[in-house]
């Protein structure tokens, strides 16, 4: 993941992007990606995903790091799903 990250400008990661505030939601991939290890590799990137864990946004360790956060309800304003 660190090279795909490095190599990379824009990271855009699950929705949601954990299910139990650990790991990465990746339900088809045999490895279990930890969301620490993600994090401290997003220095200088954007990311984009959903249900981003609060602590992404508390720790400031980390420097320039534009998160999106995507809701759901950012999620029903696409396609047919548009009020």
């Amino acid at each position: 993941i660190e090279e795909c990250i490095r190599n990379s400008d824009t990271i855009v990661g699950a929705v949601p992007l954990s299910k139990d505030g650990i790991t990465i939601n990746s339900p088809y991939s045999r490895k279990m990606i930890r969301l620490d290890t993600l994090y401290h590799n997003l220095e200088q990137k954007v990311f984009i995903a959903g249900g981003i864990p609060t602590w992404f946004y508390e720790n400031r360790k980390i420097e320039n790091i534009v998160i999106n956060k995507l809701t759901q309800k950012d999620y029903f304003k696409r396609g047919r799903y548009y009020e």
